[in-house]
Parts: structure tokens; sequence; C-alpha cells
């Protein structure tokens, strides 16, 4: 009658079980048992079999839990009594409602403890303290156990797969695979252990094995074998052979492929956890209406469970719908509204406990609302939603790079390092490549994107004292200039610079170039309009920059002959120097993990015009390498800023970029800031001779253009190559 209830920790039996189990105590009692300790023993289990047509389970339960207590206490010498005590205390915590001071569990330990003491290699005590200590607080106690557990009973699966609860628990996923391997080794269609497997090589970026694991449980889904266990339990195969799809498409962040999964309709709770992924899915991949739908369905799930008594997975599928419904509201824009859900969702989630079927929650909720609040550029808050969720979901992928990002943005760098480290000792065996991965190791190998590209050479000339720039861009003007009149004269009419006060050295490295700001009003989100000194653009040779730039704004767009063609998008118009070391630049950046798409390379001072004259603030200045062919403007991801993945892959290549070396030791510069939704990074390659490093510059090369007889400004066409022509006729 104790056996045939198979795992007594998976939740009620079905009634097959029961009337077989009440046959069998009613047997036992009519053949009557010599000593007391056996009548003992019957009356202890008669109680969980009891009139089970009319009382519930957790009533059996708790009764059932009583009578094994005081058969412990008469017989505390009673080994197998202790074990079965223990067991009936994990037992009684399934149906009682959450106890964050693990009460039972820690007494149940204890019995166990003395058992062990007596009898090292006890199986029973083995495996049940391992389930006892099967919480985040207390998994590192049960590591003794699990490590010894296999090695007593090496030809059990399921003594094989045991251990993997604390290693999981504990974010020791090489341990986790190595003993769910050895598992199926002995029964190969054990989908509980297929899950874990699952989970731990998808944490570690291991996703070829995740994959072949997959499509071995994708196999056996549907057939009658994949839903009995090793324990004869059926629930768990079920979950198993929901929660892995699932899973391969949530850790990885596929949400086309979240969104495509479809229930088996075998199962209430494994449909519940499919409709909650495509729920997701749909959500994050922008398509609220088709999560509106799942949601639904999941909402007639959810009260199916709760008529038929199942308490727990209806507590279960309404949290997971509160999630669900979250990140609805930010699809659809209501982000006050979503916050609150995923709050209320992750706490009830905290303060509920895990089912033995679902050993590893799908989705730490906690972590998800962390990536929520990311999402909201609230990285403070964002990294204690992390910490938090790593408390008890430990080493998790998405939870460090996670946390490890809002560090970043919330300008914690040495957490932010932290949490990189270890994503990268999580990934050592790695044999698919992941964007976080490459993301870290970016971080980890230089300095953050601000230190490098904020540095500014320093370059004096008389009494000119160059200040660089914010991490924004925005100059610190140069002070104590002392030109005399005739200097000053010189820059007018080379370049038309009406006060020298507005020259400044800033660029996005030490490579900086001094440009001209005419502080003039600019368009709402832009940063000050500035101009490289002496390069071609539509500024006329009478003109002053403030002159040029009211030109241009005052006249419409479309007057600007040649101006509303569109910029090149083919690295076959870059300077012929400069598209073999782009294309490879670009080739480098793909591999490291970046998904780029170029969005202009060459573009004429009349398209520059043009932009400007065209408003948005889609441009600032009316001079370009872009001009020269030695640009490049680029689009990271979907280009969309309103996406937290964006910024921050934008950050992160722009750092890339800072530190790229060509193989003659050039790198390219970028400019850009992420938090402008129009702008994109824009990357070039400098060339010598091509603009000025300080006023001293700027002034010699006046004299020798203005000596030689130009009666127009002091431009850098002829510096043109000669595939592109002059600019401003093409």
């Amino acid at each position: 009658a104790m056996s045939r209830r198979a795992n007594p920790l998976i939740g009620p039996a079905d009634s097959l079980t029961l009337r077989d189990g009440e046959a069998a105590v009613q047997r036992a009692a009519a053949i009557g048992a010599p000593t007391a300790r056996e009548r003992d023993y019957i009356a202890a289990i008669t109680e969980y079999y009891r009139d089970w047509r009319h009382r519930d389970h957790r009533t059996r339960v708790l009764a059932y839990e009583q009578a094994m207590a005081h058969l412990h206490a008469r017989y505390p010498d009673d080994l197998e009594g202790a074990v079965f005590y223990a067991l009936a205390l994990d037992e009684a915590v399934t149906v009682s409602p959450p106890d964050k001071t693990y009460a039972r569990p820690l007494e149940a330990a204890r019995i166990l403890a003395e058992v062990l003491a007596r009898a090292p290699d006890h199986p029973g005590a083995l495996h049940y303290l391992i389930h006892t200590y099967d919480y985040p607080p207390l998994a590192e106690r049960g590591l003794a156990a699990s490590d010894r557990y296999a090695s007593v009973a090496p030809s059990a699966s399921h003594a094989l797969h045991m251990p993997s609860h604390v290693y999981s628990m504990t974010g020791r996923w090489q341990e986790s695979i190595a003993s769910n391997l050895a598992s199926l080794k002995v029964s190969s269609r054990y989908a509980h252990a297929m899950d874990f497997i699952v989970y731990a090589a998808l944490q570690g970026a291991q996703d070829s094995l995740a994959r072949q694991v997959m499509e071995q449980a994708d196999e056996l889904a549907g057939s009658q074998a994949a839903n009995i266990s090793p324990t004869g339990g059926v629930l768990a195969s079920y979950t198993a052979t929901a929660a892995i799809p699932a899973r391969f498409a949530l850790e990885r962040g596929d949400w086309t492929a979240a969104e495509e999964l479809r229930p088996r309709n075998a199962n209430a709770v494994a449909d519940a956890i499919t409709l909650f992924v495509r729920a997701m899915g749909a959500a994050r991949a922008g398509h609220p209406g088709q999560a509106r739908a799942d949601l639904a369905q999941l909402d007639d799930l959810q009260r199916s469970l709760a008529v038929a008594g199942n308490e727990y997975w209806a507590d279960q599928a309404s949290i997971e719908r509160t999630a669900a419904s979250a990140w609805i509201a930010h699809a659809e824009g209501h982000d006050d509204d979503a916050l609150g859900l995923m709050r209320s969702a992750a706490e009830r989630e905290d303060a509920s406990e895990k089912h033995i079927a679902m050993e590893n929650r799908l989705w730490p909720l906690r972590e998800l609302l962390g990536e929520l609040l990311l999402e909201l550029d609230r990285p403070v808050e964002a990294l204690s939603a992390f910490r938090t969720s790593l408390a008890s979901a430990r080493n998790r992928y998405r939870g460090l790079h996670g946390a490890a990002v809002a560090a970043r943005l919330a300008g914690d760098t040495a957490s932010a390092r932290d949490y990189y480290r270890q994503l990268l000792q999580v990934t050592e065996h790695a044999d698919a490549p992941r964007p976080e991965i490459a993301e870290a190791q970016r971080f980890l190998r230089g300095t953050t994107a601000t230190a490098a590209a904020d540095t500014v050479e320093r370059d004096a000339f008389d009494a000119n004292r160059y200040e660089g720039a914010d991490s924004h861009g925005i100059p610190h003007y140069a002070t104590g200039i002392n030109l005399s009149p005739a200097d000053a004269e010189l820059l007018r009419r080379a370049y038309g610079i009406e006060d020298p006060h507005r020259l400044y050295v800033s660029d996005s490295t030490d490579e900086g170039l001094l440009k001209y700001d005419t502080r003039v009003k600019r368009c709402f989100s832009c940063y000050v309009n500035s101009y490289r000194v002496g390069f071609v653009s539509v500024r006329r040779s009478d003109e002053s920059w403030e002159q040029a730039e009211a030109r241009v704004r005052r006249t419409p767009a479309h007057e600007f002959t040649g101006g509303t063609n569109p910029s090149s998008t083919s690295t076959a118009e870059l300077d012929p120097e400069v598209r073999p070391l782009a294309e490879r630049m670009l080739r480098d950046a793909r591999a490291a993990g970046f998904h780029l798409e170029v969005t202009a390379t060459y573009r004429s001072p009349l398209r520059e015009a043009f932009l400007m004259a065209e408003g948005g603030g889609r441009t600032h200045t009316l001079t370009s390498n872009h001009s020269y062919g030695r640009a490049l403007d680029i689009v990271v991801d979907d280009g969309n800023r309103a996406h937290a993945r964006t910024r921050r892959d934008w950050v992160a290549f722009r750092e890339w970029v800072v530190r790229y070396r060509l193989p003659r030791g050039d790198s390219f510069r970028v400019l850009g800031t992420p938090d402008r939704s129009w702008d994109w990074p824009h990357v070039e390659l400098p060339r010598e001779g091509l603009g000025f490093r300080s006023i001293g510059d700027a002034i010699s090369r006046a004299r020798e253009c203005l000596a030689s007889g130009a009666t127009t400004s002091c431009n850098f066409a002829p510096h043109l190559p000669p595939n592109l022509g002059h600019p401003l006729v093409r």
C-alpha cells in the first residue's frame, strides 16, 4: 500500500491507485500482523487511504504525517520508520501554505541526518535528504548527499538524476548535465531528465546539446513512453515535454519561435506552460493581439484547473497570466500598468514554492521584472531585481547578463565587470555563439565606451587651451584665444569663420578635428551645429557659416537639386582606400556578434543641405566625411532606440569600434550618441591632411591657399579620390 503511491511528492494519486491501496491495507488488516510495530505501520498508511472518496487529499496527507510522527516517536531506533516519517514531512509541505522558515524540511533533514550517521549509504535517506533540501536557501546543504547518492545506486536512473536537483538549484550546470546524461543511459526515455539537461545546457550557451536533447524529447512527446518516468510519475513528463521547447525559445530570446509553439492538448498544466510562452513571445515580438488570444486560452485552462481542485497549478497559471499581461501592456504602451502587473507576478511567485514536477521554474519572474525595468530605462531598479532573482536562481544566463547590463547602465562599472565575468565563467563550455557572450568579452577587454570615446588630444597654439568635450560630444570651448586681426581675417576669408572663439577641437577619439560652432538655435534634440573647418560644403565663398546655415534653413528642401537623391548604402561608393578596410571592419564586427546594416556611405554636400533643410534633427552639420567617401552610417539591431537591447548594442558597438585596429594600425572614429532616437553610429576613417588639428594648422593652410591666388574658400576639394569626382557635381 505504501509503495503503490509511487512518488508521493508529485500530488494526488489517481483513483485506480487509491482503490488498489485501499484494498491492500484492508487485506493487511484482515491477515493480521504479529507485532505491534507492524500493526502501527498498517494503521499509519490506512490514514492516507481511509475514506478517500470523501476526504480530500490534503486532509489525508496531514493525517498520515501525524500517524508517522507517532510511529517514529514510539520506535525511534527504527531506521525505516524514521525515513518514512521524514518523507511524510516533505509530503505535508506540498499541501501546506508556503513556509519560508522551512520548519518541516529542516525537521526532516535532522531525522535523515541521524539515519545517515548510522547507515551512511542508506539510499532512501540520501534520496529524501536531497528532496528535503530542494529549496534555494537550503540547497547548498544537500551537496554532500547529492555527490554520494549516484554512487550508492548506479543502476537506478532516478538515483542518477536526483543529484541534479541540488546541482541545478546551486547553478552547477555541468554537474547537472553529467548527472542527467548518466540517467538517460539507464533510461533513455526519461523526459524529466531531458528537461534538466536542456535547462542546464541553455544556461551555459551549449545550444547544440540543448537542441539535440530537445529533438529527442520531441520524438517522445505524444508517445505513451514519454509519459512514464522511472518513479511512475506522469505529470513531470508532461511538463517536461512542454517546458523543453519553451525553454529553448525563451532562454535564447527567440520570440518568434516562442509565439509559434503549439499546445499538445494532453495535459492542462503542460498546456498552460505553452500558452504562457506563446503569449510572452507574441508580446515581445510586438504582436499584442495574438498575445491576448493566447491569454484568453490560458484563462480557460486556469479556470478548469481551479474547478478540478488543482489549486497549486491554478494559482501558477494565474501568476503566469499576470506576467504575460504585463508584457502585453508594455507592447501596447501602457508602461505604468505593465510595471504594476509585473511586480505583482514576481511577488506572488516569490511567495510560492516550485513544484517537484517543475523543479526548474520556467522563467524566474523576478528576473523578468528586471528585464522590463531595463526596457523602461530604470537600470538601478533593474539591477536590484536581477540581484534578488540571482540569489535564488543562481548562475542563470539571462540573470547574469541582465545584471551586467543594468549595472553598466547604472554606472556601476565594478558590478558590471563582476557579472560579465560570471557570465563568461558559466559559459566556458559554450558550443554556440551568443551575442551576450561577445558583449561580455568586449566589455572586459577594454574600458567603457564613454571613457574611450571622450579622450581628446590637447594641442596648444599660442595661448589656446582646448578643454575637450563632455560625454555627449558637447564642446568645452577654447579660452584665452588671442589672435591678431590679420589672422582672424584669414580665417574669415578662407573658412567663413566669424568668431574664432567658437572654434574647438572635439571628436570621439584622440584624433580630434577643428570645428566651428555657429551657436544658431538648433532643432529639438540636436546638439551644437558644428562644421569641420575646410571641408567641402554648400557654403558659398562670400558667406559666413552663420549666413550659410540661415540660407539652408529657409530654402525649401526640394530646391537642393540632387539633394533629394538618397545617400548610397553601398560600400562600392566609398573611397577606394577606405572600402576594403570598411568591409573588413563590418565582417569582423558581425563575426563578433553584432547585427549591422549600412544605411549610408557616400553622401554629397547637397544631400547634407537637403537633410538640414528638411528638419527633424536628422543632421546638424553641412560638412561630413560622407562627402569624401570615408564614412558609413550603420544601424545596430533593428535601429529602434526604444528597445533597451538596441541601445545596449549601440554602446557596445561604439566601444568595439574605438578599440578596433586595422592592419596598419589605423583606427576608425565613431560618432553619435545612443540617446538620440534618430542617431545611427557614424563610423569614419580619418585621413591625414583632411581637416585641421588646431587653429594654427588652419591659419597656415589659409595663408598658403590665399597666397596661391584662390578666389574661393579653401576647401579640401583637391583631396577627393578620383572615383568620386567633385561632390558638389555628384
